[in-house]
């Protein structure tokens, strides 16, 4: 049964053209998904739908506003599949990958489930509506819906189930779209054009029933996967051959002369809009067809037209861009370029996140999306494509070096990358003066470097992953490189630096290649392994998946069954059996056979742990669970964590998954000795407010005293890091009148300081 879920537009949507993202409250989601790769568009009365992978956005017509939609304003999922607008009861229907399926009706949200009961691996394709019919074509069949607003508690229902529509009955026929014309329903399927009456005599469960077209009848009995009707008159596209039409009866193949791949095909006033190959085309094969141009457009992959005649296109490089009378205009709310972010990394008050890949087997990828950064709200992207980046793929890594202010990204295929932060950018390979990087294969470009890591000097040290000399040191003020080899084969297939407080490298073996890690002390020539071998590391796991260093210098590693850690990373030389610590938590080893995928350190210490099965956060000690975020319990996108990284002065934790990347405001950011620029938020806390208000800026560990204006104390709060927390509460857990109240801090020396003012309304 569906259930109601109001969706209040006007409080919680994001409106960002080009705006700045705000400031989100403690304890706060938001996503952070690519819009620009657009999959589909669908034309409302007011409204033009945006449906990216896993983004779903919308253009209000009225005020040329651009609104995000999210599992926050009460989606129930993320990844849509396809969706529908019924312009006569003003209904969108979005279909999700999943078989979820939400109907948006007069701002609330009727979740339903359409494949409960059915295989988890059908698919849905498309939606079409007759009356108060809903027809959902799936890889299945077609699932029939009957949609009726009037019932709030049950606006649709399961009504039938079309399957098994082969010609023999025995195995499910996929449809991929379905159209209504002369009382009878079309279908494009796997084998071709089927059809049926709509009258309530005839028994559609049937797969006798069914009317299938052949090659005798005009129409290739082979994949068609679009179908649609003007005027009664029926036109199927077929890949590599052309468009046909449905009259009198029979098929026939148009004189539309282009031949290719269609990505969309619908109907409009003026007669058919349709895509094939790159190309838009408009009209109707009997009067004539003319190409849609626009320098907006690079791969439009969907196109619907309004009342006005206007052209809307998803474009899958470009957003959402619309051709009319008025002109060519482009609409995409800010996002990364893509959702498959492999690392972020926090430097300077802003996220960098890039999204290269190589295969198991060291591969490249040949990913181009270059890379993007999150500054001040604004996600801002590079890449060769958008004109701001050399040509360059793969990007894995990032490093930012505080002694020269430049970022340097890892490629897998083309060196490092060398940005001085503005414009300017430098490749360095193996040709580059001075560079002693190794090209694997020559004449072709596979500088294959996995990791890049700074020491306290500035230097910078570089994985050069298959050489054998596989780990390089560069100064960059002198211009001066030095490359070292091993004692062991593996070595040469590095993953991964971490140069600790004590200057020694932790260098992390590719699973393929062991997972250990090699220790390499440069100043002593020492390397030395450590590995799930007692008394040669005893790590949870085979397979280290990543390291950390916590704000006391202590070594996280994160293992494939499990985490553990080394409490002094300056023994490893000095002791001839060396074993990391496995905390304990609920009586058992910390998460012990969980697949470790990533490890980040916040402000107060904590540890944020990334699985396959969920997002956790512990105490400094690992011994006490703070939270444990899943997509059942919170808005996480996804289960499968890639990669965490946490700005230190928000305390934002930006975690990437599978289906892009997410944030989540945390309590703790990093802490100094002094006071520094103290931030209040929100303020006001309006009465509609129930989060906890974060004072970030402090001193590290500060206490921080809420007081009246006449002096008398409300609550006592101590910082995490640089952050503290107050719930509007006061010490006898009341929530406080309204009024203007007055935070002081002390930091450890004992100093007290009024740091700022709170108003609350009630």
């Amino acid at each position: 049964m569906a259930k109601k879920i109001l969706l209040s537009l006007l409080l919680f949507l994001l409106e960002v053209p080009a705006f700045a993202q705000p400031a989100i409250p403690i304890g706060n989601w938001r996503t952070h998904f690519a819009y620009q790769q657009l999959r589909q568009v669908i034309v409302a009365k007011t409204r033009i739908y945006g449906i990216a992978d896993f983004g779903f956005f919308y253009l209000d017509q009225e005020d040329n506003s651009i609104k995000i939609l999210t599992k926050n304003d009460g989606l129930s999922d993320i990844g849509i599949a396809t969706g529908a607008y019924h312009a006569e009861q003003d209904v969108l229907i979005i279909a999700y990958k999943s078989g979820n399926i939400d109907v948006l009706y007069n701002n609330q949200i009727y979740p339903f489930s359409l494949l409960a009961d059915a295989n988890t691996n059908e698919q849905i394709h498309q939606i079409t509506f007759n009356g108060s019919a809903v027809y959902v074509a799936t890889s299945f069949g077609v699932r029939v819906l009957q949609l009726d607003i009037t019932n709030e508690e049950e606006p649709i229902t399961i009504k039938e189930s079309y399957t098994r529509l082969n010609e023999t009955g025995a195995i499910n026929l996929p449809v991929y779209s379905s159209a209504i014309a002369n009382d009878s329903i079309f279908l494009a399927t796997e084998a071709g054009v089927i059809a049926n009456g709509l009258s309530p005599l005839i028994n559609r469960l049937d797969f006798s029933t069914w009317k299938r077209f052949k090659e005798k009848n005009g129409i290739p009995e082979e994949p068609i996967r679009f179908i649609t009707s003007v005027d009664n008159t029926l036109y199927a596209a077929a890949d590599n051959k052309g468009l046909f039409a449905y009259t009198a009866g029979s098929w026939g193949k148009t004189s539309f002369p282009v031949a290719g791949t269609f990505s969309s095909l619908t109907s409009t006033a003026e007669g058919l809009l349709f895509i094939v190959g790159n190309q838009i085309y408009s009209g109707l094969p009997s009067g004539a067809i003319k190409p849609v141009t626009s320098g907006l457009l690079t791969q439009p992959v969907s196109a619907m037209a309004d009342n006005a005649s206007t052209f809307w296109i998803a474009d899958a490089s470009n957003g959402l861009v619309s051709i009319g009378k008025a002109g060519e205009s482009q609409y995409f709310p800010n996002g990364p370029v893509t959702d498959q972010a492999r690392t972020l990394y926090y430097e300077n008050n802003k996220i960098v996140g890039v999204s290269g890949t190589y295969s198991y087997e060291g591969t490249p990828g040949r990913n181009a999306d270059g890379f993007y950064t999150f500054d001040t709200g604004i996600w801002t992207n590079y890449n060769t494509n958008a004109g701001n980046l050399p040509v360059i793929t793969d990007l894995v890594d990032v490093l930012y070096n505080p002694v020269n202010q430049h970022t340097y990204f890892a490629s897998f295929g083309y060196g490092i990358l060398d940005w001085n932060g503005a414009d300017g950018f430098t490749i360095i390979d193996e040709n580059t003066e001075g560079s002693q990087l190794i090209n694997n294969s020559p004449p072709d470009r596979f500088t294959n470097i996995s990791a890049l890591a700074a020491d306290a000097e500035g230097k910078i040290w570089i994985a050069n992953y298959g050489a054998s000399n596989s780990l390089h040191q560069w100064d960059v003020k002198n211009n001066v490189w030095q490359s070292y080899s091993f004692s062991r084969n593996e070595t040469q297939f590095p993953a991964d630096i971490l140069v600790t407080y004590n200057d020694d490298k932790w260098i992390r073996l590719d699973a393929k290649h062991g997972g250990d890690i090699l220790v390499f002390n440069s100043e002593l020539n020492k390397e030395r392994y450590l590995s799930s071998t007692l008394g040669s590391g005893g790590l949870p796991g085979e397979i280290v998946t990543d390291m950390v260093a916590d704000n006391d210098g202590q070594v996280w590693v994160g293992t494939n069954k499990g985490v553990a850690f080394f409490p002094n990373p300056a023994e490893v030389f000095e002791v001839d059996k060396l074993d990391a610590i496995q905390p304990i938590f609920d009586r058992r080893t910390l998460l012990r056979d969980q697949y470790i995928t990533a490890l980040a350190i916040d402000g107060g210490n904590r540890k944020w742990i990334g699985t396959s099965n969920g997002l956790w956060l512990f105490s400094e000690t690992g011994e006490e669970l703070v939270s444990n975020f899943t997509t059942a319990n919170s808005p996480l996108i996804s289960n499968n964590i890639t990669d965490i990284a946490i700005n230190a002065q928000s305390g934002e934790v930006f975690i990437a998954t599978d289906r892009g990347v997410i944030s989540y405001r945390g309590l703790a950011t990093i802490g100094i000795a002094t006071h520094q620029e103290v931030k209040i938020f929100p303020n006001p806390v309006r009465p509609d407010f129930n989060g906890v208000v974060g004072i970030s800026g402090l001193a590290e560990n500060a206490i921080v005293k809420v007081t009246s204006i006449s002096g008398n104390l409300i609550q006592e709060i101590r910082a995490e890091g640089g952050t503290a927390t107050w719930n509007v509460n006061n010490y006898l857990g009341q929530r406080v009148s309204s009024g203007v109240y007055l935070v002081f801090s002390s930091s450890t020396d004992g100093k007290e300081t009024l740091v700022g003012k709170i108003a609350i309304i009630k």
